[in-house]
Formats: structure tokens, sequence, C-alpha cells
């Protein structure tokens, strides 16, 4: 089994969501946040038109400063 670390949401302090360290990755809703390098990740999201019921992969990437 993989281990289990902590990633704690900075707008709400009190969520606490569960990331494998193997992987480097963790879900949260339709959303996948994969850690790529040391303050970095990228993000992705499967975003639905309400108007169309179509979906698309909005996909991005965040790099912490120092």
């Amino acid at each position: 089994m993989a281990d289990i670390v902590s990633i704690v949401s900075t707008a709400h302090k009190s969520n606490v969501l569960p990331a494998r360290r193997r992987t480097g990755s963790f879900r949260f809703g339709n959303t996948k946040f994969t850690l790529t390098d040391a303050r970095k990740a990228q993000i992705k999201n499967v975003v639905t038109d309400p108007a169309t019921g179509a979906t698309y992969l909005d996909t991005a990437v965040a790099t912490l400063d120092a």
C-alpha cells in the first residue's frame, strides 16, 4: 500500500486531502492534482458545459513562489 501524506488547502486549513506519495497525485471531485517536480503541480479538471452537456479537460500548471 502506498504511503499517505496530507495536503492542506490554504483556503480552508481544516480541509486535509490525502495524497499518494508513490504516484504523487490525488483527486478532489473532478479535479486531479499531480505533483510533477519540487514546488510544481499539474492540475486537470473535467468541465461540463451546462447548455450542451459536452465535457472537456482543462489543464493548468501551478508553481509555488518562494
